[in-house]
């Protein structure tokens, strides 16, 4: 198994309006994507951290080739400022 793991810095005036996103539309279109079996969302004072978990390598690959850019895109509508994101993949 293969993690996708974003984590973000939240200013503290959005965390109910990040949470509120990433809970109700952002975790689901992603999971949507068919590229993930399962998604983790866990929080602490402000910092963030969403890991998507992947059968395999290529499916984060297709992922970051066909769907990021849309991903990423809605995200920056929702929140324009105020949150600093961080990406890593590692096997588990």
């Amino acid at each position: 198994m293969f993690c996708y793991e974003v984590r973000a810095a939240v200013e503290d005036r959005l965390r109910g309006d990040f949470e509120a996103y990433m809970l109700a539309k952002h975790i689901a279109d992603v999971l949507e994507t068919g590229c993930f079996v399962r998604a983790r969302f866990e929080s602490n004072e402000g910092y963030y951290a969403t890991s998507y978990i992947a059968t395999d390598k290529g499916e984060i690959d297709r992922y970051l080739e066909h769907y990021t850019e849309a991903m990423r895109d809605d995200f920056k509508v929702h929140f324009p400022v105020g949150i600093e994101l961080s990406r890593t993949i590692s096997e588990e």
